[in-house]
């Protein structure tokens, strides 16, 4: 019974390795923009994905693969994203996100005129309901974890809302949702504001 114990454990070690290295390996495609840690590149508008919680991940490889993000013709590094995630199965977008959630995220530095103070109170009042006190992110409501994402990515993605061609028609619910949450970022000022609170995280 023990050897069959032990052949069982081996097996399933083996089975584990395999799929760990298989993953990494599918990850390499994304590695040529994300970085090869997920830390992000902003020269390729890719943001840092390390450490992100896995059912956002998930979801939004998701939407990427089935055209509801990415589509809109403004969305330029959306497309990419697009086209990359096409030839991804169910599994595979499985075991990506669970790859990249347990990779570690980079500190960044925030460069941002914004006053943390205000931010904090803005955030309380408008986005810790999804996004969570902390800004840890909601798995549950598929919400992002903030604090591993980048302020140049927050800026743009939020202006991508404001413009429209991200939570546009053909969009998700959730991302719909987004884009009139959105809309209570009345200025650049508040905008600032909030992504100087985030940077007291980092």
């Amino acid at each position: 019974m023990n050897r069959l114990l032990a052949a069982l454990v081996i097996s399933f070690s083996a089975s584990t390795s395999n799929l760990a290295s298989g993953t990494e390996a599918l990850y390499q495609t994304c590695a040529i923009c994300h970085g090869s840690s997920a830390e992000g590149n902003e020269a390729l508008a890719a943001p840092q994905l390390a450490g992100q919680n896995y059912a956002y991940l998930k979801e939004q490889l998701i939407n990427f693969r089935d055209g509801y993000r990415g589509n809109d013709r403004a969305d330029v590094r959306g497309k990419v994203m697009m086209a990359r995630a096409q030839g991804l199965t169910n599994e595979s977008i499985e075991a990506l996100s669970t790859y990249i959630y347990n990779l570690t995220p980079r500190d960044y530095a925030t460069k941002t005129s914004g006053d943390g103070q205000k931010g904090r109170v803005f955030y309380k009042e408008n986005c810790g309901d999804c996004h969570g006190s902390q800004a840890q992110g909601i798995a549950t409501l598929f919400a992002p974890n903030l604090l591993v994402i980048q302020d140049w990515y927050i800026r743009t993605q939020t202006k991508a809302y404001l413009n429209g061609w991200r939570g546009h028609s053909q969009s998700t619910t959730r991302a719909k949702h987004m884009r009139s949450m959105a809309d209570l970022v009345i200025n650049d000022d508040e905008l600032e504001d909030v992504i100087a609170w985030l940077g007291t995280h980092n």
